[in-house]
């Protein structure tokens, strides 16, 4: 089976603020590139 990597309910907030990402799921199979911008 080939490697990958697997992120479940991942979420993210800045100090008390509110949440900017909540119950994120991703799943990367080999040679895959992601990026998550914002501003």
């Amino acid at each position: 089976m080939a490697e990958r990597v697997t992120l479940a309910g991942v979420g993210k907030r800045f100090g008390g603020g509110p949440a900017v990402l909540q119950g994120i799921d991703l799943t990367l199979a080999p040679g895959e590139f992601v990026a998550l911008l914002g501003a």
